[in-house]
């Protein structure tokens, strides 16, 4: 017997289920060790190839994955998806995209409907982790976002950028264009990747003898246009004296100078500001910002994936892609 037919024979003569078979197989998961001496006895027994029944699990799947997205409206993730999407076609297989809005019970949802369409791989993208979603035995490609608490395989990839030196740069940025007294304005939500910006941003006011302090930190619940210049009205109703301010997204920026030139403050000579992602209109609107590639993203997601779905060897199973300054007229 060949393909899912000898799986299930094993699940019959182990009398277990075809999903216990499939745990001991790729080694994750719950299972007792008297199911897995069971179920490795039996395979032995029959001369059944442990590799090739973990390759037929995956290859009586759809060529399709799905990818799970925060907010479609964000420019930057909207272009790894579009990235991704365009290399998986590629190669053969389909995308389902799912927009959770931010929201973990709509996470929850589309994890669900997902895992009922037999995908062969799925894609996170950022957001913060949800703990409440069940196990999926299939390759899973973390991008920006930590698997500590999503991770429901043991086949995974990371690809994060580097965060840290992300934050650290638009800080020494606005630290070196001659600003004293600086404060941040990053999501609610998002996990360690701007945990990670502001622990960068730390080091860089650390460094030039600057006082670090959350207080001026201003948190949003998304990152809108909106969400960013209703934080620079609280930051400024607070500190009025802030002369730099590091937005953890492009569109922040883009609303915090909003409400500056607004107030009558100019921008750079009054309050400087720093932005995230380099999405198309920062360049057009002079925005000052550190940039990381949707391309990078996309390309090595998709590829990644599919190398393990298909069984492929990778070079690596963390990445982390380089970022850079890219300074413009809202520094200088």
């Amino acid at each position: 017997m060949k393909g899912s037919a000898s799986i299930k024979e094993i699940a019959r003569q182990a009398g277990v289920s075809v999903a216990t078979v499939s745990r001991v197989i790729n080694q994750n998961g719950r299972f007792s060790k008297e199911t897995e001496a069971r179920v490795r006895q039996i395979i032995a027994q029959n001369n059944y190839e442990p590799n090739l029944l973990a390759r037929s699990l995956r290859t009586s799947r759809a060529r399709v994955v799905g990818i799970i997205m925060p907010d479609i409206t964000n420019e930057f993730f909207s272009a790894i998806t579009l990235e991704l999407q365009n290399n998986l076609l590629a190669m053969g297989y389909s995308a389902i995209i799912c927009n959770t809005q931010d929201d973990a019970a709509v996470e929850i949802k589309y994890h669900m409907m997902l895992k009922s369409q037999q995908i062969s791989g799925l894609v996170y993208m950022a957001g913060e982790s949800t703990e409440d979603i069940p196990m999926l035995d299939i390759p899973i490609v973390y991008i920006d976002r930590d698997p500590l608490n999503t991770m429901h395989t043991q086949e995974f990839v990371t690809i994060m950028s580097d965060s840290k030196q992300g934050g650290y740069l638009a800080a020494k940025e606005l630290v070196q264009q001659g600003c004293r007294t600086i404060a941040m304005i990053a999501p609610r939500r998002g996990g360690t990747v701007h945990e990670e910006r502001i622990e960068g941003y730390r080091e860089a006011l650390e460094e030039a003898g600057l006082q670090f302090d959350r207080e001026p930190l201003r948190y949003t619940d998304s990152m809108s246009i909106l969400q960013g210049s209703r934080s620079a009205e609280r930051l400024f109703a607070e500190y009025p004296v802030t002369d730099g301010v590091f937005c953890a997204s492009d569109t922040l920026a883009y609303g915090a100078i909003d409400w500056l030139r607004k107030s009558g403050k100019r921008v750079p000579a009054d309050v400087k500001v720093v932005g995230y992602d380099d999405i198309s209109a920062s360049a057009l609107l002079g925005l000052t910002t550190v940039r990381q590639t949707a391309e990078d993203f996309g390309g090595i997601g998709a590829e990644t994936l599919i190398a393990m779905i298909e069984d492929k060897p990778l070079p690596t199973t963390e990445y982390t892609l380089p970022v850079m300054l890219i300074r413009r007229e809202s520094t200088s």
